[in-house]
């Protein structure tokens, strides 16, 4: 498949009137303005999700294509389909619709909760997410965006894995297939450096940030989220030889990754780390990938309902081999997306992933190497070697391109569309 270079379709949302909205959309081809009317009652929007892939299969109209339909509606829908029609002119051109909202006023709170990944243009029997030349993200504007220039290969990814105990065991051979992908695959290609951090803790987490300048953070684990209080949690472990769970909230991870400006992209394959509170008295920022980008991280990958292990490690193996080959961030999403899809066809795992993005285009990863990140890191203190000469680890530190590797992740549950939780 050729690299698309793909421009942008953006819509912001401007007013709202209960569940009315102003908005106004922009692309190469022009601008409109529009409204957008949310097509269902606000209380029914969990069934509505829960029971998507009956839905498509049968007579009814389904959540996608309804939110399809209510966005892309008059004189939006008119620029909507001549955009279409101006990137389906030319082989390398896709479209990245960028949907924003202001998330700190109370008033946009519902648009932010909507699976906006599921819209499905029925006319055309297309959705959005499993097409390499459409992709959605959510664009988020921050008042100090973190300067942007792109990265070069090899690409230097830290993997933390923490499965604490007291919560349920991840399973290992999806983990064993998720470790050949990052350390063996791509390793040995020189495109990607990995560093593993098993029993990953907060303090761990640190220490190894501290100990090099990573591009991308990829968490693997649990993630929460409690509604009652608005607020997003990883359970990462206590440290200091403790496998208890420390259950991190989203401002405390934030406050954290705030410091390490090298890092670009963060990717949370756990359990609803792309959640937003959905009550006005609770603070959107609170969910985890939306306080990781106010906290400067210009680009976040995360999961905005249970999303299963098989599932999540099928992601990433589409989204690293694609991100290496092509830079692009939207392209990988989608090939990431693709790859679910294809893999668990009765299903829409694949409409889990959210990628959350305040960078200015799609080109995340340039392609020329650079000599200086070329060279390889020093080992970490915690590798020592015995007088055999063989590498010892300490437990719960660093690892240098281990074949032990543990990387992937669940949530608390399965998400199997149509059994998709709220709780």
């Amino acid at each position: 498949m050729a690299t698309v270079k793909y421009e942008d379709f953006h819509i912001i949302f401007t007013e709202s009137t209960g569940d009315s909205y102003r908005l106004k959309a922009q692309s190469v081809t022009g601008s409109a303005t529009g409204d957008f009317q949310l097509p269902f009652a606000w209380e029914e929007l969990p069934r509505k999700v829960s029971s998507e892939k009956e839905a498509r299969a049968g007579s009814e109209d389904s959540l996608g294509s309804s939110l399809f339909n209510a966005l892309f509606s008059g004189e939006v829908g008119a620029l909507y389909h001549k955009t279409v029609g101006h990137i389906e002119s030319q082989d390398d051109l896709g479209m990245r619709l960028l949907l924003q909202s202001d998330l700190r006023d109370d008033a946009f709170r519902k648009l932010a909760t909507l699976p906006w990944e599921l819209m499905r243009d029925a006319s055309r029997r297309q959705d959005l997410s499993l097409s390499s030349r459409s992709q959605i993200t959510r664009f988020i504007e921050v008042q100090r965006p973190r300067k942007m220039p792109q990265l070069v290969v090899p690409l230097k990814i830290l993997v933390a894995y923490s499965n604490p105990r007291g919560t349920i065991e991840i399973d290992s051979d999806v983990v064993a297939r998720e470790r050949e992908l990052l350390t063996s695959t791509l390793s040995k290609s020189g495109d990607v450096k990995v560093d593993v951090l098993d029993n990953a803790s907060l303090a761990s987490i640190r220490g190894a940030l501290d100990g090099a300048p990573y591009d991308v953070l990829h968490y693997l684990g649990h993630g929460s989220f409690r509604k009652g209080a608005g607020k997003g949690f990883l359970n990462l472990e206590k440290g200091g030889g403790d496998h208890g769970l420390d259950q991190v909230d989203a401002v405390t991870l934030g406050n954290l990754l705030e410091s390490y400006t090298s890092v670009k992209l963060v990717v949370l394959n756990a359990c609803k780390s792309a959640e937003v509170a959905a009550r006005e008295d609770q603070d959107a920022f609170m969910g985890i990938a939306p306080s990781l980008v106010m906290a400067g991280v210009p680009a976040v990958i995360a999961m905005q309902y249970i999303i299963s292990a098989e599932a999540a490690a099928t992601f990433s193996e589409g989204f690293y081999e694609h991100l290496v080959r092509s830079g692009s961030l939207e392209g990988a999403t989608a090939r990431g997306r693709m790859r679910i899809a294809e893999s668990f066809r009765d299903d829409i795992e694949w409409a889990t992933p959210v990628l959350f993005s305040t960078l200015p285009d799609s080109q995340l990863l340039a392609m020329e190497r650079s000599s200086a990140q070329s060279s390889s890191p020093e080992p970490p203190a915690s590798e020592k070697k015995d007088d055999a000469g063989a590498e010892k680890k300490d437990n719960g530190g660093l690892q240098q391109n281990v074949q032990g590797n543990k990387n992937i992740i669940i949530g608390q549950g399965d998400l199997n569309a149509g059994n998709i939780s709220f709780d």
